[in-house]
């Protein structure tokens, strides 16, 4: 076996991995409270497996969508929707969480309702007798055109230059020191012209996954972004440059 034919294999399985993380399943994020769905899903998400991920709150949240790529936020209740519509506030707030359709479902909710959660941020809300086709629909239409979202980079699912221009400027405006790292792959090129894009392709993939745990697992509050094609940026507090570099 060539030097280059190993290389392609090893690169192959990683990626497999990765396509097994990312694709094979429709990652639900799910709250309940007093209202019973996550049964209800996988005959409701009918394209694709389910897997659902349970949070209680909003840094809940934001540990699985560093963890996992959510395809859907899902907050089911019965009450006054309070903490739902609190919860929604703070992740349209988080660049990587404001492109993943946030729903709520409640049972029988009021014009008061109706307003707290669409005012809040909400992609939707699912009310009434759960229906798992008419439901099914909205979500995948709901899914769909988050990943037409201009904001969002289709290949790697990470902000794109819209989001990430955005965030520069709120951390302008707040007067916040930060530093804004560049990282590309080194002969990537070359690699995608040999292989070809289909392959090139899994390794974007492959590489946004790998930048994203490793900077938010040193620098929970950092940002990922990718500009295109191997180009990414992360964006984090100044003090923790070296910490990240090392």
């Amino acid at each position: 076996m060539t030097d280059r034919t190993a290389c392609k294999n090893d690169i192959l399985k990683l990626a497999d991995s990765e396509e097994e993380l990312r694709r094979v399943h429709f990652n639900v994020a799910v709250r309940q409270d007093a209202v019973s769905v996550a049964a209800l899903l996988p005959e409701t998400i009918s394209w694709l497996p389910v897997k659902l991920h349970p949070f209680e709150d909003f840094d809940e949240l934001f540990r699985l969508a560093q963890k996992h790529v959510l395809d859907m936020i899902l907050l089911a209740s019965s009450g006054n929707l309070e903490v739902e519509a609190s919860i929604i506030s703070h992740a349209k707030l988080r660049p990587f969480l404001a492109s993943i359709p946030a729903v709520v479902y409640h049972p029988q909710p009021d014009k008061v309702l109706y307003k707290k959660v669409f005012g809040c941020g909400a992609d939707d809300l699912l009310s009434g007798m759960w229906d798992p086709e008419i439901f099914g629909v909205k979500i995948q239409m709901l899914s769909e055109r988050s990943k037409r979202d201009l904001g969002v980079n289709p290949t790697s699912r990470l902000p794109g230059p819209i989001l990430i221009e955005r965030y520069i400027e709120q951390k302008i405006e707040i007067g916040e020191e930060f530093s804004v790292c560049y990282l590309d792959i080194d002969n990537f090129k070359a690699y995608n012209d040999y292989y070809g894009y289909f392959y090139g392709d899994r390794v974007i993939r492959l590489t946004a996954h790998i930048i994203r745990d490793v900077v938010f697992d040193l620098v929970p509050d950092g940002f990922v972004g990718h500009v295109g094609g191997d180009d990414f940026v992360f964006i984090i507090p100044y003090s923790k440059v070296e910490i990240v570099n090392s």
